[in-house]
């Protein structure tokens, strides 16, 4: 697998998150370290019933077993980081593989790249971020949010975090929270008790907290590269619309096309070349997405530069930036 593939996500990677095989709780439980009777009576009693009573109703991926179900039934382990090394083990132990050629898109990839960046400049990847891209194009507020090594949480004091990447709420019990991560309350405490650092696995695929001004300081710092921008164009896919960390979004004959990228939470990022303008946002869930709202509003006619109205006047009259 080369760095080209895993950048265009052609590498025949599995997504730990979404991928196959999906098994009942009870089937992945088989291979399950349970908690002891003479040990933890209480923890292995409450294990037994969770499986005897729902264990053959809900299904999970590998990973979402071992990182939201497992912490469940053992009763530990919610507050674990994940490391990389052991996303990539869980990977390459019970998911299939695929020859590589074909676009498929996994964030295993992205995890397999921030390793390789650890590797090559001797540096955690939350320093090398800060020091290399967030302070000298001025992105003053953002950051990688967890420190694997250290098992640190540098978004736990961040007031400004959206409250749908933290667990917490008026239901807690303990170190867990009964609501999902909107608050919505579950409909069975313990199966909407979601501890909230089984995100940290996202790490170099998804782990980075930002805000909209900060994500167009961004976007307005590749583009200017033109080095940079010119090699991840010119890497986009016919048959993806995917090229080097960036995705091709068809907009139709009369609006062109967006260049940019979506983000967990109905997050988004994308540059409109047609009117030189970029848009950055979240919709803080997973139902709608940001770029739809995006695309719906250039559908419309709302967004553009209107008729007699140059692109630099546009710019000077107001920002160039829809965060």
């Amino acid at each position: 697998v080369t760095l080209r593939q895993l950048l265009m996500h052609t590498s025949g990677l599995p997504d730990f998150w979404s991928d196959p095989p999906v098994q009942t709780v009870s089937t992945w439980a088989e291979d399950f370290e349970r908690p002891s009777f003479v040990a933890n009576p209480l923890s292995a009693l409450w294990c037994y019933a969770v499986l005897a009573i729902c264990g053959n109703t809900f299904s999970l991926n590998s990973f979402f077993f071992r990182s939201v179900a497992a912490p469940l039934l053992r009763c530990s382990g919610s507050e674990r980081i994940w490391a990389p090394k052991d996303v990539l083990q869980i990977v390459f132990r019970d998911y299939p593989l695929s020859p590589p050629g074909n676009y498929h898109y996994a964030d295993t990839n992205y995890i397999i790249l921030g390793m390789v960046l650890e590797e090559i400049h001797k540096k955690p990847l939350h320093d090398l971020l800060h020091d290399e891209v967030f302070v000298p194009i001025g992105m003053s507020q953002t950051y990688l949010r967890f420190d694997y090594r250290n098992q640190v949480d540098y978004g736990a004091q961040d007031h400004m975090l959206s409250t749908r990447y933290r667990s917490k709420g008026a239901f807690r019990v303990g170190k867990f929270a009964w609501t999902f991560p909107d608050h919505s309350l579950a409909l069975i405490p313990f199966l909407g008790t979601v501890p909230a650092r089984y995100i940290t696995a996202d790490w170099a695929s998804g782990g980075v907290v930002s805000t909209a001004t900060d994500l167009c300081t961004f976007m307005k710092a590749v583009r200017g590269d033109q080095e940079m921008w010119e090699t991840m164009t010119a890497s986009l896919s016919l048959a993806s619309s995917y090229g080097f960390g960036i995705k091709s979004v068809d907009l139709g004959e009369s609006y062109g096309r967006l260049l940019g990228h979506d983000g967990n939470g109905g997050a988004c990022m994308y540059y409109w070349p047609q009117q030189d303008m970029i848009f950055a946002g979240t919709t803080n869930n997973n139902i709608t997405n940001c770029r739809g709202f995006v695309q719906d509003m250039i559908a419309s006619g709302r967004i553009g530069v209107p008729d007699g109205f140059s692109k630099t006047e546009a710019s000077q009259e107001g920002s160039d930036c829809d965060a």
